[in-house]
């Protein structure tokens, strides 16, 4: 069968003002770690079955009826596949609306956080078929090898689908899905037993439950990179390995938590360390300039011992390389962990040894209250993690941080505590996010619980950048003031002065969408990128013109 699977972002790659009709020249994803694992894993899975793949990336800038009619009069696909976050929705819709304008007949179908933590909301849209909830490998092969053989879908684990109410023979007697023998040898269950058909008025919504967690994710085929090429600006910048899905910890701003609840078995799951290094080297024959890997986990804390064996074996393969490869990860701390300084120190060894350069910490806030009331963080002391930070520095590890401000029953108190132990902390760098609330987390409950969600619903197309709560402790404009100012009180006298003024720059146009599409349209142009290194070399660091910059390789 011949599929679409169309994934959005909301960067501009054309300026606004002269938007190209030509989608070929759209390169929307900067580096291959804006790829997305969800989407990448249904569709390698798709080709591994010997179904032909198109992948449509689309932006704000992008022609959707012309893309869409050109790749369905090409392509002539039965399936369309998108995945969406609720920021991404919005554009999803208007994607699903324009392809079933031009075929009414194509069979849509939505993955996604969206569609498993708002189902009802992601199914309530005219123009989807169907949805996903929780993991599409093995629910997308199976939708695809029902409308190829009988052009309806019924009795898939992990799917709700709609249907014509004039197809009453398809749903009497749920359909038992087939084996998938191609990437796991675990046939689906029976999802006759729990399956329910709700009378929708045009329609019947027959609501299948969920099938349980892959556990083997050896069995799942290696990510296939070729087909993003034509979607990434720089395809030979850094790239992604998946080393395991789902997270131990259950942070109430975060979706693992209502996650882990939808399918039975194993949620946090790790490949093996031969299996992730088998398609590191993989990816490094394929694109040979890469020299720096994102090892893609929710935590490598969840199992330290398996991190300490993944870390010796990256060591022993990077002495096999001419040029041995950096990497860096998610580390989620705790205090069982942190206090035994031994452990810590045995563990960033082991990160040097594997030419771990840099882990990414989430701090999230620097109120011990905050953490252990609002976030329900894994515990942890200010102590703890200022001087993690410093041992790590010793062996030459660096540290970026991740920050939300903003959060129910934050106060400004608070906010003052996080930015003190940043500070303290000394990271490389700090990603802040202003706290967005996504439906289906515990604490988008709590703000609705305490009346701080607008009546318009929170803004999420400019979420963990905009201001959506106005908090009794925190104000709205006080937490877009701070945001700005975050850079000024974190890193001075640590960073250089044009550094943080770049940085504070950032902060106040990113919620402004023309202004920020302006800006990254300007940063994402090579020209401009030259011109402005070369002014900032000789106007501002004072380096001679004839400078030679270091090689990518010495870069960290």
């Amino acid at each position: 069968m011949n599929i679409i699977c169309v994934y959005s972002v909301d960067t501009y790659t054309t300026a606004p003002w002269t938007m190209s009709n030509d989608p070929t020249v759209e390169k929307p994803l900067f580096s291959p770690t804006e790829i997305p694992f969800g989407l990448s894993a249904i569709s390698s899975v798709l080709n591994a079955e010997g179904h032909d793949v198109q992948l449509v990336v689309v932006n704000p800038s992008t022609p959707l009826e012309e893309l869409f009619r050109d790749q369905i009069e090409k392509h002539k696909p039965g399936l369309v596949a998108l995945t969406a976050v609720s920021s991404q929705f919005p554009k999803i819709k208007e994607v699903t609306d324009v392809v079933k304008g031009i075929d009414p007949e194509l069979f849509v179908f939505l993955g996604g956080s969206h569609a498993t933590l708002a189902p009802d909301d992601a199914i309530a849209h005219e123009t989807v078929d169907a949805i996903c909830i929780g993991e599409g490998d093995h629910a997308v092969l199976e939708v695809a090898r029902q409308l190829g053989d009988q052009g309806w879908v019924s009795g898939v684990p992990n799917v709700w689908v709609k249907h014509p109410k004039a197809l009453e023979s398809r749903t009497t007697g749920a359909r038992q899905a087939t084996e998938v023998t191609a990437i796991s040898d675990l046939p689906h269950p029976d999802c006759q037993t729990g399956t329910t058909v709700e009378d929708k008025g045009a329609f019947e919504l027959e609501r299948n439950p969920n099938g349980p967690f892959i556990e083997d994710l050896d069995s799942l085929p290696h990510v296939d990179r070729e087909m993003w090429e034509p979607w990434i600006a720089n395809p030979n910048e850094e790239v992604s390995i998946i080393v395991g899905r789902g997270c131990p910890f259950k942070c109430t701003y975060c979706a693992n938590h209502a996650l882990a609840k939808i399918s039975d078995g194993t949620f946090v799951r790790f490949r093996s360390p031969e299996d992730i290094i088998s398609e590191i080297d993989s990816v490094s024959c394929q694109y040979p300039e890469v020299d720096r890997m994102y090892l893609e986990v929710e935590t490598m804390g969840a199992d330290i011992t398996l991190a300490h064996d993944l870390f010796a074996k990256l060591a022993i393969y990077n002495t096999s390389r001419e040029n041995p490869l950096r990497y860096w990860m998610n580390l989620a701390v705790h205090s069982s962990f942190m206090k035994n300084e031994e452990k810590v120190r045995a563990f960033f060894t082991a990160c040097a040894k594997a030419n771990v350069s840099s882990l990414n910490i989430g701090l999230e806030s620097g109120s011990e209250r905050v953490r252990k009331e609002i976030l329900r963080r894994p515990r942890y002391s200010n102590k703890e993690i200022i001087e993690f930070s410093r041992i790590a520095r010793e062996h030459g590890v660096g540290i970026t941080l991740y920050v939300l401000m903003g959060l129910p029953g934050e106060t400004h108190a608070d906010y003052k505590d996080t930015v003190r132990v940043a500070r303290e902390m000394k990271p490389d760098n700090v990603f802040l996010s202003i706290f967005a609330p996504y439906p289906g987390t515990d604490l988008y409950e709590t703000s609705v619980e305490m009346g701080l969600i607008p009546d318009d619903g929170p803004d999420v197309i400019s979420e963990r950048f905009k201001a959506t709560l106005d908090l009794p402790g925190f104000s709205r404009r006080r937490v877009r003031f701070e945001n700005v100012l975050f850079w000024f009180k974190v890193f001075r006298g640590n960073w250089s002065f044009p550094r943080i003024v770049a940085h504070t720059v950032k902060a106040f146009i990113r919620p402004y969408r023309p202004v920020w599409a302006f800006y990254t349209y300007l940063s994402r142009t090579s020209a401009f990128v030259g011109r402005l290194k070369r002014w900032y070399r000789v106007k501002v660091a004072g380096i001679s013109p004839s400078y030679v910059e270091p090689t990518k390789v010495n870069q960290i």
